[in-house]
């Protein structure tokens, strides 16, 4: 198996543990660094989205103050 599909894997599984505690705990920083995790091997494996992995910091952090902003009202 090759080595940057466990890692990409790994990413993966981290980034949802870490998405999963910060909606729970509301806290946007532990859904920022969940989402950055898991958008990444997204963004790498999807060939027209690489050029676009530059985003993923700002597009990580409006989707967890939104998620945040619907998960308290």
């Amino acid at each position: 198996m090759n080595l940057w599909i466990v890692v990409f894997i790994l990413f993966v599984v981290i980034g949802l543990g870490l998405t999963l505690i910060g909606w729970n705990k509301k806290s946007i920083l532990t859904m920022f660094f969940g989402l950055i995790f898991l958008m990444v091997p997204i963004f790498y494996t999807v060939p027209l989205l690489k050029h676009f992995v530059a985003f993923i910091p700002p597009i990580a952090m409006g989707i967890a103050y939104l998620a945040k902003k619907l998960n308290t009202a």
